[in-house]
This record gives structure tokens, sequence and C-alpha cells, in this order.
């Protein structure tokens, strides 16, 4: 049986991802996301601050 969602659980899921898409452009952009995707190989990796963004910390 599928799990029913809270009310409001589509907008905060929307949220989450416009606030994903515009820390994606700014790390694009970042010098330490770069040095730290090529550090790590990891075409994914942030730097410690745009994880904060993300993470809304």
């Amino acid at each position: 049986m599928p799990r029913e969602k809270e009310p409001g659980m589509d907008i905060e899921e929307a949220k989450g991802r416009l606030r994903l898409e515009e820390i994606d452009a700014e790390a694009s952009k970042c010098t330490k996301c770069t040095a730290a995707r090529k550090s790590t190989g990891d075409d994914t990796a942030y730097c410690d601050e745009h994880l904060r963004k993300i993470y809304g910390i």
C-alpha cells in the first residue's frame, strides 16, 4: 500500500529541487567546488559552503 504524503509535501519537494538547481548553477562557477570535483574525481562534489546550502544549514 503506497504511503500517503503529508499535506504540503509536494511544495517542500519542489522548493528543495529549486534550491538544488540554484546551488548547481552557483557551484558550476565556484573554484572551490571545481577543486573538490577534481581532487575526488566526483563530478557531483561540492565545497563545504555549497554542501551547507544544500542541507539548509
